[in-house]
């Protein structure tokens, strides 16, 4: 049987903020699979051992509460770690998870409304569809949004102006809502609006325009614009820019 650790992005650790962490094993099919008991997890900023083979409460999703003395006096990182060691099925695993220590978590900047003012039929797919909201698929969008920047090089928790990834947010889950619309009645018009706005969250997510925490200071010092059209390539070193060829 083949197990999936299931995650989406990095762990953001806040600097000395408690912080509830969890880990969600599964089957190839979805199925959450619980960890017998003595689950651990091991936290490494570095080779820094922050936390050594913490208590872990298993369930279907395992949490470990890590103290925000833990982090509290530290520098934002890049070099966060956790190993958690774990039975599953009567098999010994090892997950581990990447993740960052930083001064401020990034937050996403939309609700339904910012959808629904755009197109108030979303309220009628909402019910036919069953759901309370539109939640998944903004969630997932918001993790695009993240990895797209990712991919560019950019942190997005290091944006001082987070409304700059607003418009790729909604673009991107507008796209989802009406792509699976068009996977159950056909391309149509659901189809032609989730390629527009696949088209318009391309397009936005290749001109944005922002204030950029180089330095991870956490104050604006330099006030000066960058582009998420410029890739940058993050080293051991300096961080270089250039645009991809």
């Amino acid at each position: 049987m083949a197990i999936v650790h299931r995650y989406a992005l990095p762990r953001l650790i806040e600097i000395g903020v408690t912080e509830s962490l969890d880990l969600v094993v599964t089957d190839e099919d979805g199925t959450a699979l619980t960890p017998d008991s003595g689950a651990t997890v091991t936290i490494y900023d570095g080779d820094e051992k922050l936390v050594d083979a913490g208590d872990v409460t298993e369930g279907s999703t395992s949490t470990y509460s890590l103290a925000a003395s833990v982090t509290s006096g530290r520098a934002p990182s890049d070099r966060y770690l956790e190993v958690w060691s774990a039975t599953v099925d009567s098999t010994a695993q090892v997950f581990q998870r990447e993740g960052y220590i930083v001064r401020r978590a990034y937050h996403p900047t939309i609700t339904d409304t910012d959808l629904t003012d755009r197109h108030s039929e979303l309220s009628t797919i909402v019910a036919k569809r069953g759901l309370d909201s539109l939640a998944k698929y903004r969630n997932e969008a918001n993790v695009e949004v993240q990895h797209a920047l990712l991919g560019k090089g950019r942190r997005p928790w290091l944006l001082f102006d987070r409304s700059a990834a607003r418009r790729a947010h909604i673009f991107m889950a507008l796209h989802l809502v009406f792509q699976d619309e068009a996977s159950v009645l056909g391309d149509g018009r659901y189809g032609m609006l989730a390629k527009e706005y696949l088209d318009r969250y391309l397009h936005t997510l290749d001109n944005m325009n922002f204030r950029y925490d180089s330095n991870e200071s956490g104050t604006v010092a330099d006030t000066s614009r960058e582009s998420s059209g410029t890739n940058v390539f993050i080293t051991a070193g300096p961080r270089y820019r250039g645009r991809r060829r």
